[in-house]
């Protein structure tokens, strides 16, 4: 909320479940007490508006059934990339995620690709498939 004109806001939590006209009076009343408290004034007789709503809730959902992952990967990797690692350019082999079978195991260097992140696997380090679908990478001793 703001006075008509003002260029910045201040946020006021609303008091009511409803938002009634006895509400809206409450909540007009709180916006003039934060503004003293942040401003040291405020000017009752002004025009406030209200510039964004926010709503939040919390409740259950029903847990959602556990899906298998796809196992019907390739085990293939899907080509190769020049990469720069280690001071030098190197062709490395890359993955998609769906190519990469549950049990499999990848050895870095390796680029896994999905639509919405990559991973890299560097030299010493491996990634698994484990039955629940994820990518389990770790570095060799």
């Amino acid at each position: 909320m703001h006075y008509k004109g003002q260029a910045f806001e201040l946020t006021v939590p609303m008091r009511s479940l409803q938002f009634d006209e006895a509400a809206l009076s409450v909540l007009i009343a709180d916006f003039h007490d934060l503004h003293r408290q942040h401003f040291s004034y405020s000017n009752p007789g002004s025009a406030v508006e209200i510039v964004s709503l926010r709503a939040s809730a919390i409740g259950r959902l029903p847990k959602p059934a556990a899906k298998p992952p796809d196992a019907r990967g390739s085990g293939q990797a899907s080509g190769k990339r020049k990469i720069w690692l280690s001071g030098g350019w190197r062709d490395v082999a890359v993955w998609t995620r769906d190519e990469v079978f549950l049990g499999a195991t990848i050895e870095g260097p390796a680029v896994i690709e999905e639509d919405y992140t990559s991973v890299l696997l560097v030299e010493g380090w491996s990634c698994r498939r484990g039955n629940s679908g994820h990518l389990v990478a770790r570095r060799h001793e």
